[in-house]
């Protein structure tokens, strides 16, 4: 499944650019009662849909722009039903009120359901470099 997956994190991150929620919606399993997401930069895992929905709803309050890509997808499938990918993805934004952007590079694991429609995202984790890790990569 690793060229489906790599289109549906392209068009994910796209629309999330975009801020369509509803379009982001269409890329996870809306029949699964407890998807996972954690966000780098929030502090709990959220395991709901509301609960991620809100949070693409405050993401949207928060930004004036955004943008993310992914690369170096990796994908083991775990049978039939589901597969786990591995990538990294960059990201750039424009939070409402600060002068200038930011970016970072995070890594990223997702868990993938195979449903009549195609593949859907069950599980979402970003995981950033520990601080140290991240300003040493800066300095070399």
């Amino acid at each position: 499944p690793g060229a489906s997956l790599d289109a549906l994190l392209a068009d994910y991150y796209a629309r999330f650019g975009a801020f369509d929620f509803a379009a982001m919606k269409a890329h996870w399993d809306v029949d699964d009662p407890e998807p996972v997401y954690l966000a780098e930069e929030i502090d709990g895992f959220l395991h709901d849909r509301p609960a991620i929905e809100r949070y693409w709803t405050d993401t949207r309050r928060g930004l004036a722009k955004l943008a993310a890509r992914h690369r170096e997808l990796r994908v083991r499938r775990l049978g039939d039903e589901f597969a786990i990918g591995t990538w990294r993805m960059h990201w750039d934004a424009h939070v409402q009120g600060q002068p200038k952007p930011v970016g970072g590079e995070v890594r990223v694991t997702g868990t993938f359901r195979r449903k009549a429609a195609g593949w859907k995202l069950v599980h979402y984790v970003e995981a950033p470099l520990a601080p140290i890790v991240y300003v040493r990569a800066l300095y070399e």
